[in-house]
C-alpha cells in the first residue's frame, strides 16, 4: 500500500517528464546503456516489476 504522499506524488505526474532534462536524462541514457547490454536479444520475455511510468517498459515492448 503505497503512502498518501507517493499516491500524490504520481498522480501529480511527478515522474512522467523526470527523465527527459538534467540529471535526470543522463539517468535514462545510462540506465539504457546497461539494459542493452545485458538483456537478451529479441525476441525475449522481459519482467518490468516497480517500473513506475513504464518509460523503460515501452520501448522494450
Amino acid at each position: 500500500m503505497l503512502t498518501p504522499e507517493i499516491m500524490d506524488y504520481y498522480r501529480q505526474g511527478g515522474e512522467r517528464d523526470r527523465l527527459a532534462a538534467g540529471a535526470g536524462r543522463l539517468e535514462f541514457l545510462r540506465t539504457w546503456d546497461v539494459l542493452t547490454r545485458v538483456l537478451p536479444d529479441p525476441p525475449a520475455v522481459v519482467l518490468d516489476v516497480g517500473g513506475a511510468t513504464g518509460v523503460y517498459a515501452g520501448p522494450l515492448a
